[in-house]
This record gives structure tokens, C-alpha cells and sequence, in this order.
């Protein structure tokens, strides 16, 4: 048995350090993405705001606007508005309508800071 758990430890340890810093940067941003702590899924939200001209990061972002937890529909907001993905807007433009004030205030932020008008 203890055998068995240092090969699978092991193993492991040489597939994470095959890994590329970028993939390894990917690995931990989508764990907590998948966490079920709804504080560790905003987190990571955020941390998306600093990839910027990322498809890959927008889409992550959109996707967290439709969270169950208003937290992390505004972080979604909070880094669509950081990374100023205007192509977001008409997702953010339903995030306004939220009936929580945080969502609404934070859609509408990151349709302003971008220079969107309808902001």
C-alpha cells in the first residue's frame, strides 16, 4: 500500500513538473474556477482580469457571470471590465439587470471602463 502510494506520489510529481509554467498557471486557475468555495471560484475570476487579449480568459470570465453565486457573477464582471473585453457588453448589459446590487454595479463599471456609453 505504501509502495503503491509513493509511485501514484511520484508520479504526479513528474507529470506536474512536465508541465509549462503557462500550463501550470492554467491547471491552478481552473481548479479554483471548479472549487466549490464560491470565495476561491471569485478569486480565481479575478485572477483572469490580468490575462488580457485571451479568448480562452474571456469566455472563463462570461461563463462566471451565469455562477449561482452573485460573488462570483461579479468578479466575472470585475475581470470582463479589467481586461477590457468590449465584445463582452451585451453579456454584461444581462449582468446589469441582476437582482443583486453587486452584479449590477459591477456590469456596469466594466461597461464603463472601456468607454461604453451605454454604461
Amino acid at each position: 500500500m505504501t509502495r503503491a502510494l509513493l509511485m501514484a506520489a511520484t508520479v504526479g510529481t513528474v507529470l506536474l513538473s512536465a508541465q509549462t509554467p503557462v500550463e501550470r498557471s492554467w491547471s491552478a486557475l481552473n481548479a479554483g474556477l471548479g472549487d466549490k468555495s464560491a470565495e476561491t471560484r471569485a478569486k480565481a475570476v479575478r485572477a483572469l482580469g490580468l490575462i488580457t487579449n485571451n479568448a480562452k480568459a474571456q469566455q472563463l470570465a462570461e461563463t462566471a457571470l451565469k455562477d449561482p453565486k452573485p460573488e462570483v457573477q461579479a468578479a466575472g464582471a470585475e475581470a470582463l471590465g479589467q481586461m477590457g473585453a468590449k465584445s463582452s457588453a451585451p453579456k454584461l448589459m444581462a449582468a446589469v439587470k441582476s437582482q443583486d446590487t453587486e452584479v449590477v454595479f459591477a456590469a456596469a463599471n466594466a461597461l464603463y471602463m472601456p468607454g461604453d456609453p451605454r454604461a
